[in-house]
C-alpha cells in the first residue's frame, strides 16, 4: 500500500502544481493531503527563478499508522522547459527503522544520468520531454483555461521510469462548482491522462493555482487540498 501510495504521490507531483510566473519567479503553496477522506499529511510547494533556471520544490510528509514517509522533490529546468536536474529524496520511518531512497537525474540534452541506490545509469530519452507540469500550465494559461483545450507532452520522472518518458494529455472540461474547505468554488476542471488512462483531476482557479487535486488508485482516493 505504501509503495503504491508513493507512486501516486509522485505522479501528482509530476503533473501540474501551482507554478509561479516565469517573470516574477516566486510562489509558495501549502496543501493538506487526504487518503479516502482521512488527513494523512501535508505538502508544501515552492517555485523560484534564478537567471534562466526555474526551480520547483515539493516537500511532503505522510503518516499512516506507525509509518512516516518524508519526500522532497526538486525539479530544475530552463525557462523554455528544457530539463536540467530532477532530485527525489525519500525517507520511510517505521518505529526505529529508517530507510532512505534517493534518486538524482541529471540531463545533457536528451541524455540522462540517474544515480540511485549506489548505482549509476545512463539513458538516451527519445523525443522532446519535460520534467513536470509547468509546460501544461503555461499552455493552458495562454488559452485562459478555455473549455475543450487539450495539451499533450511527454514527462520524464526517474521514480516512475528511468529509461523512458511517458505521454501525458490534459483536457480542460470546463468550469465546475467544487467544495473546497467547506466552501463552494467555481473552478476550472482539468483532467490528466497518462498513456490514455485517466490519472488525476485538477480544479484550478483563475490565477492558475490548483485548489484541489483528486487521484484514484487501487480503489483508493488521494486528495490534495489547498490550505
Amino acid at each position: 500500500m505504501q509503495r503504491h501510495l508513493f507512486a501516486a504521490i509522485v505522479l501528482c507531483l509530476a503533473l501540474p502544481v501551482p507554478a509561479a510566473s516565469r517573470e516574477t519567479g516566486e510562489g509558495r503553496w501549502e496543501y493538506l493531503v487526504y487518503l479516502n477522506g482521512v488527513r494523512i499529511g501535508t505538502s508544501i510547494v515552492t517555485s523560484a527563478v534564478t537567471g534562466d533556471r526555474c526551480v520547483s520544490t515539493s516537500d511532503m510528509v505522510l503518516a499512516m499508522g506507525t509509518v512516516v514517509t518524508t519526500m522532497k522533490q526538486v525539479v530544475t529546468e530552463t525557462k523554455s522547459f528544457e530539463p536540467v536536474r530532477c532530485e527525489v529524496y525519500q525517507s520511510v520511518k517505521n518505529g526505529a527503522d529508517v530507510t532512505a531512497m534517493n534518486t538524482v537525474a541529471e540531463f545533457t540534452g536528451n541524455t540522462v544520468t540517474v544515480r540511485a541506490g549506489g548505482m549509476v545509469q545512463t539513458h538516451r530519452i527519445d523525443g522532446p520531454f519535460m520534467l513536470d507540469g509547468n509546460y501544461f500550465y503555461a499552455q493552458l494559461s495562454k488559452k485562459n483555461f478555455a473549455a475543450g483545450t487539450a495539451v499533450q507532452a511527454r514527462i520524464y520522472h526517474p521514480s516512475i521510469e528511468t529509461s523512458a518518458a511517458f505521454s501525458v494529455t490534459c483536457t480542460v472540461l470546463g468550469r465546475e462548482t467544487v467544495r473546497v474547505k467547506e466552501r463552494s468554488r467555481s473552478l476550472h476542471h482539468v483532467a490528466f491522462f497518462m498513456e490514455s488512462v485517466k490519472q488525476a483531476d485538477y480544479y484550478i482557479n483563475d490565477e492558475g493555482v490548483a485548489e484541489r487535486i483528486v487521484q484514484r488508485f487501487m480503489n483508493n482516493t488521494i486528495e490534495l487540498v489547498l490550505k
